[in-house]
């Protein structure tokens, strides 16, 4: 090896070593290349341009060159950086404009009028981008008055469920409303397929995605049950609420899946099948929360804890070992002292 690359380098022509596109700088340097641009980047005269070219998407005329000019003192060679904080004073402006508060620099600059503006003029937005807001505004003041403010927004908590609490009765009853009036005939059945055996029987993404319509049967006693296959194979019985749903659901596709029906699966991953039928990731309050098959598996098992099915019954139509469903125990309704007592008796 040693002697057939000194061969490389002796046939290697000039200017060249071995390969290696020679330089003239010692082993541990690097020519550093200038006039290759980062995507993104500006040069300085690019920016110049930029910001002089800027007309203003709400501040008036008569103050747009107040805004270029708190921008030049920015020091940024970043497109998007400019241009948001460009955007973003211009609300600015107009803001005051608006609050019959003088447009000056210092008005402008000032650390309660920033806070009132994001918090208040910019009330319709997200909080990313209040925040985005904030973070340039917090920019130009550090930039003309070297110093650093405290962002003395009064913030709400967001309201987010606990994602491994089970659902309330409510919340429940809201779900399958939701479920029954999605938009396509394909939506509703996989949504009510999730609430049936979910909500109905504990079912985990990793088996709802492997259960078609002939996996669930009502067998001679009068209960429906649920075939799974795939890593967890067992079989699981239906909660009396979720019976008829689940059964109709089952004739109307038959020995397809449950889960978006009609659908071919090659070269699909289960989980993309499933997740295409669960509602959008942003919470919203007015509608009550968003289906997740975590959820609805852990109302299952709480509804049973508290019913006082037997550990080893329900751990096995879950497919768990028995001492995980004590991981159940701090979302379980609490009980009267009096109740607590007989019980522990022996009634």
């Amino acid at each position: 090896m040693a002697a057939a690359r000194r061969c490389r380098q002796q046939q290697a022509p000039a200017g060249h070593d071995g390969g290696r596109l020679y330089t003239g700088l010692p082993a541990r340097q690097s020519p550093i290349v200038v006039d290759a641009q980062i995507p993104g980047q500006v040069t300085p005269e690019q920016a110049a341009a930029l910001i002089r070219d800027y007309q203003g998407e709400l501040a008036s005329p008569v103050h747009l060159e107040l805004v270029k000019e708190l921008v030049r003192s920015v020091a940024t060679d970043r497109r998007r950086v400019l241009q948001h904080t460009l955007s973003t004073l211009s609300g600015l402006v107009y803001w005051c404009e608006q609050q019959a508060l003088p447009v000056t620099e210092q008005t402008l600059l000032d650390p309660g009028v920033i806070d009132r503006y994001v918090t208040e003029g910019m009330r319709n937005l997200g909080p990313g981008s209040r925040d985005n807001a904030h973070t340039s505004l917090r920019r130009v003041v550090r930039a003309r008055q070297g110093r650093l403010f405290s962002d003395h927004r009064t913030r709400k908590p967001r309201d987010r469920p606990d994602p491994k609490a089970p659902y309330t009765a409510k919340e429940v009853d809201g779900l399958l409303g939701w479920a029954a009036a999605r938009q396509t005939e394909i939506q509703r059945h996989s949504a009510l397929a999730i609430c049936a055996l979910g909500l109905g029987g504990g079912l985990a993404a990793r088996d709802l995605i492997h259960v078609q319509g002939t996996d669930i049967t009502r067998g001679p006693d009068w209960t429906v049950t649920v075939g799974i296959g795939g890593a967890d194979h067992r079989q699981t019985v239906l909660l009396r609420r979720y019976e008829d749903l689940a059964l109709r659901l089952a004739q109307a596709c038959g020995p397809d899946w449950i889960i978006n029906p009609r659908v071919d699966p090659t070269g699909w991953k289960g989980d993309l099948r499933l997740e295409r039928q669960l509602p959008d990731k942003k919470y919203d309050p007015t509608t009550g929360p968003r289906l997740t098959v975590t959820r609805a598996r852990i109302t299952w098992i709480c509804h049973h804890l508290a019913t006082g099915t037997p550990l080893n019954v329900l751990a096995t139509a879950a497919g768990v070992a028995p001492m995980s469903l004590a991981h159940y125990a701090p979302h379980l309704p609490a009980v009267e002292q009096s109740r607590a007592r007989a019980v522990l008796r022996g009634r």
